[in-house]
């Protein structure tokens, strides 16, 4: 069995991550949030999925553990009594999010893109940062605009990604 020591327990809910908008779950997916074990310097000793799937008019939630997280999966015994009480509830990932954090783990979502430059960090001398920021907001709300009460599925994907990169640029995350 494997050795986790000097591990932590925590989770990552990938729909509110940074990266979100550029890298969507699979098209048989609604939601997924990965938790494990992980080394405070990068890395982990074993983690899985809960991940919603649309099954009998519902999106319901599915453990998905491969072989290498099956160690770490027996040090979640309060987890999946928690997890047994809710049994067939069909519980949405904000109600998984809060099971997880009663049981000790870690929310680690990475909600900033660790390279962006926030407008209010900015130095108030860079009127240019400012100005690009502000054009960008701008455009995201004309398109944004331009696209209430348009059908989703009659963008083209060049569309979809224009405005998914335009709006992670911001830092917002927004699915179409």
């Amino acid at each position: 069995m494997k050795d986790h020591l000097g591990t932590y327990r925590g989770f990552i809910v990938e729909k509110e991550a940074w990266y979100a908008a550029a890298a969507p779950l699979p098209d048989n997916y609604t939601d997924r949030i990965t938790f494990g074990l992980y080394d405070s310097g990068g890395g982990t000793s074993g983690e899985m999925d809960i991940r919603w799937k649309p099954l009998g008019g519902k999106s319901v939630p599915q453990l998905q553990c491969f072989d290498d997280g099956w160690s770490a999966l027996t040090s979640f015994s309060d987890l999946l009594v928690e997890m047994a009480l809710v049994d067939g509830q069909s519980i949405t990932p904000k109600q998984f999010c809060s099971i997880l954090i009663r049981c000790g783990f870690k929310d680690d979502t990475p909600r900033e893109h660790p390279y962006q430059v926030r407008l209010e960090d900015a130095p108030r001398t860079n009127k240019k940062i400012r100005e690009k920021h502000q054009a960008l907001q701008k455009t995201v709300q004309r398109i944004r605009g331009e696209l209430r009460g348009i059908d989703a599925n009659l963008l083209s994907g060049a569309e979809r990604n224009i405005l998914r990169y335009a709006e992670t640029a911001l830092g917002k995350e927004k699915n179409i």
